[in-house]
């Protein structure tokens, strides 16, 4: 009856060990592989650009570069991605990518959006006020600040005394916060 017993417990252990050996090693194969992406995002001038987003189509991951233009998407299950890379100011990048379990390499270049005029022509005129004062101005004996009252209503000033403190020369007082 001993020799019987021995043989159960014996038995029970090894049924015990097979259990847990089967469901260790069960879950590993039944678990998807995943991999990496990593690389660095660059303008056509291979300057970094920090701060890109870039994602992968169809699914919630995606990264942030550094401030060295680096960035890595971790976990991400094998198989065929579309990865788009997006920086204020340049055109939106996509590429496919496949993901194998180990790391993948992927450095981006973006390309910056621009738009080509054909010509620009600026022209400008003194209004008659202002050419009057740059005239007078310019002709008189002495030392003379002239500024024509067209020029007055451009300035940002709430009223005409803080305007004329802009000239050498003139001082103002304050009442409240108000020039006077």
């Amino acid at each position: 009856m001993r020799l019987h017993l021995n043989k159960i417990k014996m038995n029970s252990k090894i049924n015990f060990l097979i259990i847990i050996l089967v469901l260790l090693f069960g879950s590993v194969s039944y678990a998807q592989s995943s991999g990496t992406i990593e690389g660095v995002i660059t303008d056509t001038q291979n300057n970094a650009l920090p701060y890109a987003s870039v994602m992968l189509k169809g699914t919630n991951k995606g990264a942030m570069s550094d401030n060295n233009g680096r960035y890595v998407i971790s976990n991400v299950a094998e198989g065929d991605y579309t990865i788009t890379a997006e920086f204020l100011g340049f055109i939106t990048f996509e590429s496919e990518i496949s993901v194998i379990q180990s790391k993948n390499i992927k450095n981006i270049q973006l390309e910056a959006k621009s738009t080509s005029l054909n010509e620009v022509l600026i022209y400008g005129e003194y209004t008659r006020g202002q050419a009057k004062s740059l005239n007078e101005q310019k002709n008189a004996g002495n030392i003379r600040n002239v500024v024509s009252s067209e020029e007055f209503s451009n300035f940002p000033d709430r009223n005409a005394a803080e305007t004329l403190q802009r000239f050498a020369g003139v001082s103002i007082t304050r009442d409240k916060g108000e020039g006077e």
